[in-house]
Protein backbone atom coordinates (compact mmCIF):
# COMPACT_ATOMS: atom_id res chain seq x y z
CA UNK A 1 0.00 0.00 0.00
CA UNK A 2 2.82 2.65 0.99
CA UNK A 3 4.41 1.78 -2.31
CA UNK A 4 1.36 3.84 -4.48
CA UNK A 5 1.46 6.95 -1.65
CA UNK A 6 2.03 9.90 -3.47
CA UNK A 7 5.10 11.88 -1.80
CA UNK A 8 3.81 12.91 2.27
CA UNK A 9 1.14 10.49 2.06
CA UNK A 10 2.94 7.92 4.33
CA UNK A 11 1.82 9.56 7.42
CA UNK A 12 -1.72 9.60 6.92
CA UNK A 13 -1.31 6.30 5.44
CA UNK A 14 0.08 4.89 8.40
CA UNK A 15 -2.37 6.46 10.79
CA UNK A 16 -5.50 5.35 8.61
CA UNK A 17 -4.42 1.34 8.98
CA UNK A 18 -3.31 2.21 12.72
CA UNK A 19 -7.45 2.37 13.35
CA UNK A 20 -8.22 -0.64 11.08
CA UNK A 21 -8.55 -4.62 12.24
CA UNK A 22 -6.22 -6.74 11.08
CA UNK A 23 -7.50 -9.90 9.42
CA UNK A 24 -5.47 -13.07 8.55
CA UNK A 25 -6.14 -14.66 5.31
CA UNK A 26 -7.42 -18.18 6.23
CA UNK A 27 -8.45 -21.20 4.05
CA UNK A 28 -11.72 -19.66 3.16
CA UNK A 29 -10.57 -16.31 2.07
CA UNK A 30 -7.58 -17.99 0.42
CA UNK A 31 -10.19 -19.75 -1.88
CA UNK A 32 -12.45 -16.92 -2.15
CA UNK A 33 -9.66 -14.96 -3.32
CA UNK A 34 -8.15 -18.09 -5.67
CA UNK A 35 -12.20 -17.92 -7.49
CA UNK A 36 -11.49 -14.57 -8.35
CA UNK A 37 -8.21 -15.18 -9.53
CA UNK A 38 -9.36 -17.76 -11.93
CA UNK A 39 -12.35 -15.75 -13.33
CA UNK A 40 -10.53 -12.23 -13.31
CA UNK A 41 -6.93 -12.42 -14.09
CA UNK A 42 -6.88 -12.77 -17.68
CA UNK A 43 -10.13 -10.10 -18.41
CA UNK A 44 -9.20 -7.59 -15.69
CA UNK A 45 -5.72 -7.60 -14.99
CA UNK A 46 -6.61 -8.89 -11.60
CA UNK A 47 -3.98 -9.27 -9.36
CA UNK A 48 -3.24 -11.64 -5.84
CA UNK A 49 -3.43 -8.08 -3.86
CA UNK A 50 -6.92 -7.41 -4.93
CA UNK A 51 -8.19 -10.43 -5.10
CA UNK A 52 -7.24 -11.24 -1.25
CA UNK A 53 -8.82 -7.57 -0.62
CA UNK A 54 -11.86 -8.60 -2.07
CA UNK A 55 -12.23 -11.82 -0.92
CA UNK A 56 -11.37 -10.72 3.04
CA UNK A 57 -14.36 -8.43 2.28
CA UNK A 58 -16.63 -10.52 1.20
CA UNK A 59 -15.69 -13.05 4.35
CA UNK A 60 -16.59 -10.46 6.51
CA UNK A 61 -19.47 -8.82 4.66
CA UNK A 62 -17.89 -5.28 4.86
CA UNK A 63 -17.77 -2.45 2.11
CA UNK A 64 -14.65 -1.86 0.40
CA UNK A 65 -13.79 1.46 -0.25
CA UNK A 66 -11.54 2.26 -2.80
CA UNK A 67 -11.11 4.85 -6.24
CA UNK A 68 -9.57 2.01 -8.10
CA UNK A 69 -13.21 0.33 -9.33
CA UNK A 70 -11.92 -1.32 -12.43
CA UNK A 71 -9.54 -3.48 -10.25
CA UNK A 72 -12.57 -4.59 -8.36
CA UNK A 73 -15.29 -6.43 -11.21
CA UNK A 74 -16.40 -9.22 -8.41
CA UNK A 75 -20.47 -8.67 -8.51
CA UNK A 76 -20.68 -10.22 -4.85
CA UNK A 77 -19.31 -7.34 -2.41
CA UNK A 78 -20.17 -4.07 -1.62
CA UNK A 79 -17.83 -1.32 -3.71
CA UNK A 80 -17.66 2.33 -2.08
CA UNK A 81 -15.64 5.40 -3.86
CA UNK A 82 -17.19 7.54 -2.06
CA UNK A 83 -14.30 10.08 -1.42
CA UNK A 84 -16.46 11.94 1.58
CA UNK A 85 -16.32 8.64 3.33
CA UNK A 86 -12.88 8.35 3.08
CA UNK A 87 -10.61 9.78 6.03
Amino acid sequence: MFRECAGGEEEKTYRLFQTMQCIPVDDEIGKIAGLYLNRFRKSHGLQLGDSLLAATARFTKASFYTLNVRHYPMGDIAIRKDREDQP
